[in-house]
């Protein structure tokens, strides 16, 4: 159900691990979400959200792996570090300044052209 935002960002920042394991997924926006709050994440291949994840990619429909990479996940304290840094690196690739900035230049292009 529907969480309100600082519930939302308690809950990420808390969690050891995010599993997305949709599929059909066009985006994956929660994986990012996680991600931003340093969650390693876990999702299906066969959608889009492997392309937008430091996480572990598992095969769709296959429980078995997801679970495998949720414990390995888990189990290791230090490979959850290094899972956590890459997901907060990961993120940075879709900070609003960076993935608005194509945008704003063709905008402040036309602009410039008509202007």
């Amino acid at each position: 159900g529907h969480v309100d935002e600082p519930t939302l960002h308690s809950l990420y920042a808390d969690a050891r691990a995010f599993c997305l394991l949709s599929r059909c997924e066009s985006f994956g926006i929660p994986a990012v979400e996680a991600q931003a709050f340093g969650t390693p994440t876990v999702v299906a291949a066969g959608t889009a959200a492997p392309e937008i994840t430091a996480g572990k990619v598992v095969p769709k429909d296959d429980s078995a792996a997801a679970a495998d990479a949720l414990h390995e996940l888990l189990a290791d304290s230090v490979g959850w570090q290094h899972a956590s840094d890459a997901a907060l690196r990961n993120a940075q690739r879709f900070h609003w300044r960076d993935c608005s900035r194509p945008l704003v230049d063709v905008l402040e292009g036309l602009r410039a052209g008509i202007g």
